[in-house]
């Protein structure tokens, strides 16, 4: 998986500050988090129905809040520190 997350990583990053990564090799399919959002829509624009470097078609789309407690928290904390920043 790390020649697959170096990959995304390295495409991604082309549009913006990529925040977090999170790739799942067993469904095929990564979750990736921009600093801005307006990264985000960018990427989600110029990336889609593209390929990677082993000519991996891409279908992206916006994910759905994660339902886990802890990430839900985490993400009240982001927000809020850039509330104060």
């Amino acid at each position: 998986a790390e020649p697959a997350h170096k990959s995304l990583l390295r495409h991604f990053s082309e549009w913006g500050e990529v925040e977090q990564l999170r790739l799942i090799p067993s469904k095929a399919i990564a979750f990736v988090t921009f600093k801005l959002r307006s990264c985000a829509e960018f990427a989600l624009e110029a990336m889609h129905c593209q390929t990677l470097d082993l000519d991996e078609l891409l279908n992206i789309r916006w994910a759905y809040d994660d339902p886990n407690p802890r990430a839900q928290a985490l993400g009240r904390e982001k927000l809020e520190r850039q509330l104060v920043e």
